[in-house]
């Protein structure tokens, strides 16, 4: 689900696979995960399946294939692998939201993106980019209330050892 979120994010590769999904047809996604030395590679494939037809075959359209920070897609599972481990493999950026300033960073890129797909009025994107803007405000708003409830609680901390100081001192 972490990929699909983040080639949908890609320009490029959200710009191939928009092109797939068409009137009277579905897509049908198959990932694997395989695992080659330290690390995982993961191999999407694309189906295209017509609607209208009776018992209609799905076609293979597109491969994805993601590794380490790179992803890349294609054709054949083949091509995929060669982009991957070329120069024109996609960057895919793994975002850390695990602090408050992360957080905000994120959230500023996400606002971007959504800027960006309601200048291209693409309503999927749009869809999509404003569900990770919530997400990530809600877990801001999650951190945001963590931390509070630590600032309170380290001043009860801070009293505590304050009225222990004065009642040694008063002895």
């Amino acid at each position: 689900m972490q990929l699909d979120t983040l080639l949908s994010q890609d320009e490029t590769i959200s710009r191939e696979l928009g092109t797939l999904n068409i009137a009277g047809t579905k897509l049908i996604k198959n990932m694997i995960a395989v695992p080659i030395n330290n690390t995982v590679l993961y191999i999407e494939s694309i189906y295209q399946e017509t609607l209208n037809e009776g018992k209609s075959t799905p076609i293979l359209k597109k491969v994805v294939v993601a590794g380490g920070t790179k992803v890349a897609i294609d054709d054949t599972l083949q091509g995929a692998i060669r982009k991957l481990l070329s120069q024109s493999a996609v960057s895919i950026e793994v975002e850390n939201t695990d602090t408050i300033d992360d957080l905000v960073d994120a959230i500023i890129k996400a606002n971007g993106n959504f800027e960006n797909s309601t200048n291209n009025k693409d309503w999927e994107m749009i869809g999509k980019d404003l569900k990770k803007l919530q997400e990530l405000i809600n877990k801001l708003e999650v951190l945001q209330e963590e931390k509070k409830k630590q600032e309170e609680q380290n001043k009860i901390n801070a009293n505590n050892i304050v009225n222990q100081v004065n009642t040694v001192n008063s002895i």
